[in-house]
Protein backbone atom coordinates (compact mmCIF):
# COMPACT_ATOMS: atom_id res chain seq x y z
CA UNK A 1 0.00 0.00 0.00
CA UNK A 2 1.44 3.41 -1.03
CA UNK A 3 0.65 6.71 1.12
CA UNK A 4 -0.73 9.43 -0.81
CA UNK A 5 -0.05 12.38 1.28
CA UNK A 6 -1.99 15.22 -1.38
CA UNK A 7 -3.17 15.95 -4.56
CA UNK A 8 0.81 15.90 -6.29
CA UNK A 9 1.51 12.90 -4.80
CA UNK A 10 -1.96 10.88 -5.93
CA UNK A 11 -1.45 11.92 -9.56
CA UNK A 12 2.13 10.67 -9.26
CA UNK A 13 0.80 7.62 -7.63
CA UNK A 14 -1.48 7.60 -10.76
CA UNK A 15 0.65 8.28 -13.51
CA UNK A 16 3.09 5.78 -12.22
CA UNK A 17 0.16 3.55 -12.44
CA UNK A 18 -1.29 4.29 -15.68
CA UNK A 19 1.34 6.11 -17.35
CA UNK A 20 -0.09 9.88 -17.44
CA UNK A 21 -2.41 11.67 -15.30
CA UNK A 22 -4.95 11.78 -18.11
CA UNK A 23 -5.08 7.68 -18.69
CA UNK A 24 -5.53 7.61 -15.03
CA UNK A 25 -8.55 9.67 -15.39
CA UNK A 26 -10.23 7.93 -18.32
CA UNK A 27 -9.29 4.47 -16.86
CA UNK A 28 -10.10 4.42 -13.52
CA UNK A 29 -11.36 7.78 -11.86
CA UNK A 30 -13.82 9.07 -14.80
CA UNK A 31 -14.23 5.95 -17.23
CA UNK A 32 -17.43 7.55 -18.55
CA UNK A 33 -15.82 10.34 -19.33
CA UNK A 34 -18.65 12.70 -17.86
CA UNK A 35 -16.05 15.45 -16.54
CA UNK A 36 -17.27 15.45 -13.12
CA UNK A 37 -16.36 13.23 -10.02
CA UNK A 38 -18.80 13.64 -7.31
CA UNK A 39 -17.25 12.19 -3.90
CA UNK A 40 -19.13 8.77 -4.17
CA UNK A 41 -17.51 8.05 -7.59
CA UNK A 42 -14.24 9.17 -6.51
CA UNK A 43 -14.63 6.88 -3.33
CA UNK A 44 -15.63 3.64 -5.69
CA UNK A 45 -12.27 4.95 -7.64
CA UNK A 46 -10.13 4.71 -5.25
CA UNK A 47 -11.89 1.11 -3.97
CA UNK A 48 -11.72 -0.14 -7.35
CA UNK A 49 -7.56 1.30 -7.49
CA UNK A 50 -6.68 -0.12 -4.24
CA UNK A 51 -3.38 -0.34 -2.78
CA UNK A 52 -3.79 3.65 -2.04
CA UNK A 53 -3.82 4.75 1.71
CA UNK A 54 -4.92 8.30 1.48
CA UNK A 55 -6.54 10.90 4.08
CA UNK A 56 -9.62 10.64 2.16
CA UNK A 57 -10.58 14.29 3.36
CA UNK A 58 -8.19 16.34 2.55
CA UNK A 59 -7.43 14.85 -1.12
CA UNK A 60 -11.27 15.53 -1.71
CA UNK A 61 -10.78 19.36 -0.51
CA UNK A 62 -7.79 19.82 -2.77
CA UNK A 63 -9.58 18.36 -6.07
CA UNK A 64 -12.34 20.21 -4.54
CA UNK A 65 -11.71 23.06 -2.86
CA UNK A 66 -14.64 25.31 -4.01
CA UNK A 67 -17.11 22.72 -1.96
CA UNK A 68 -19.09 22.30 -5.56
CA UNK A 69 -19.65 19.10 -4.63
CA UNK A 70 -17.71 17.35 -7.61
CA UNK A 71 -14.47 17.73 -9.53
CA UNK A 72 -13.22 17.80 -12.90
CA UNK A 73 -9.92 17.30 -15.03
CA UNK A 74 -9.38 20.73 -14.78
CA UNK A 75 -9.33 20.17 -10.89
CA UNK A 76 -7.29 16.73 -11.07
CA UNK A 77 -4.65 18.11 -13.24
CA UNK A 78 -4.93 21.68 -14.78
CA UNK A 79 -1.54 21.52 -17.03
CA UNK A 80 -3.41 18.13 -19.09
CA UNK A 81 -6.26 19.77 -18.61
CA UNK A 82 -5.20 22.89 -20.63
CA UNK A 83 -2.87 20.79 -23.06
CA UNK A 84 -5.90 19.09 -23.81
CA UNK A 85 -8.53 22.04 -24.55
CA UNK A 86 -5.48 23.47 -26.76
CA UNK A 87 -5.25 21.01 -29.03
CA UNK A 88 -9.22 19.90 -29.27
CA UNK A 89 -9.20 23.81 -29.93
CA UNK A 90 -6.87 23.88 -32.90
CA UNK A 91 -8.53 20.49 -34.19
CA UNK A 92 -11.70 22.22 -34.08
CA UNK A 93 -10.69 25.80 -35.30
CA UNK A 94 -10.03 23.69 -38.81
CA UNK A 95 -12.42 20.47 -38.89
CA UNK A 96 -15.78 20.51 -38.25
CA UNK A 97 -15.58 17.73 -35.98
CA UNK A 98 -13.05 15.15 -34.22
CA UNK A 99 -14.40 12.59 -36.48
CA UNK A 100 -13.09 14.74 -39.02
CA UNK A 101 -10.40 15.49 -37.38
CA UNK A 102 -9.48 11.39 -37.34
CA UNK A 103 -10.60 11.31 -40.94
CA UNK A 104 -8.72 14.01 -42.53
CA UNK A 105 -5.96 14.25 -40.41
CA UNK A 106 -5.21 12.04 -38.04
CA UNK A 107 -6.08 8.47 -39.42
CA UNK A 108 -7.37 7.80 -42.43
CA UNK A 109 -9.96 5.03 -41.54
CA UNK A 110 -11.50 4.61 -37.87
CA UNK A 111 -9.77 1.83 -37.36
CA UNK A 112 -6.13 2.50 -37.71
CA UNK A 113 -3.53 2.41 -35.43
CA UNK A 114 -1.29 5.49 -35.19
CA UNK A 115 2.17 5.03 -34.02
CA UNK A 116 3.70 8.64 -32.49
CA UNK A 117 5.66 9.31 -35.68
CA UNK A 118 2.79 9.39 -37.53
CA UNK A 119 0.76 11.34 -35.39
CA UNK A 120 3.15 13.85 -35.25
CA UNK A 121 4.15 14.10 -39.02
CA UNK A 122 -0.15 13.95 -40.04
CA UNK A 123 -0.99 16.48 -36.88
CA UNK A 124 2.35 18.82 -38.26
CA UNK A 125 1.01 19.40 -41.44
CA UNK A 126 -2.34 20.35 -39.94
CA UNK A 127 -2.11 22.28 -37.51
CA UNK A 128 -1.17 25.72 -36.69
CA UNK A 129 2.99 25.83 -36.37
CA UNK A 130 2.68 26.02 -32.78
CA UNK A 131 2.14 22.66 -32.06
CA UNK A 132 5.94 21.63 -32.87
CA UNK A 133 7.15 18.22 -31.83
CA UNK A 134 7.47 17.93 -28.64
CA UNK A 135 4.10 19.03 -27.94
CA UNK A 136 2.59 16.90 -30.21
CA UNK A 137 4.40 14.14 -28.57
CA UNK A 138 3.23 14.71 -25.11
CA UNK A 139 -0.39 14.68 -26.65
CA UNK A 140 0.13 11.56 -28.30
CA UNK A 141 1.19 10.26 -24.86
CA UNK A 142 -2.12 11.73 -23.10
CA UNK A 143 -4.20 9.88 -25.80
CA UNK A 144 -2.63 6.73 -25.32
CA UNK A 145 -4.43 4.53 -23.15
CA UNK A 146 -3.39 3.09 -20.08
CA UNK A 147 -0.66 0.47 -20.32
CA UNK A 148 -2.96 -2.50 -19.26
CA UNK A 149 -4.86 -2.17 -22.18
CA UNK A 150 -1.89 -2.98 -24.07
CA UNK A 151 -1.75 -1.06 -27.03
CA UNK A 152 0.79 1.77 -27.27
CA UNK A 153 -1.04 3.12 -30.60
CA UNK A 154 -3.56 5.56 -30.94
CA UNK A 155 -7.22 4.73 -32.33
CA UNK A 156 -10.02 7.04 -32.78
CA UNK A 157 -11.75 6.34 -30.14
CA UNK A 158 -8.57 8.00 -27.66
CA UNK A 159 -10.24 11.05 -28.84
CA UNK A 160 -13.21 10.70 -26.28
CA UNK A 161 -10.54 12.15 -23.75
CA UNK A 162 -10.60 15.37 -26.04
CA UNK A 163 -14.37 16.19 -24.92
CA UNK A 164 -13.90 16.45 -21.24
Amino acid sequence: TRAVKGLPDFRKALSDRFRTSAAAWRTAIDPELLNQVTYSQFFLALDRLGGLNSKLKKLWSELDPENRGYFTLKDFDSGVNQDITDFREDLLGKFVSLELAWKDCIGTGRAERIDKDTFVKRCSLSLTSRWKKTNLEHIFTLLLPAPMVGRALVIQEDLELLLV
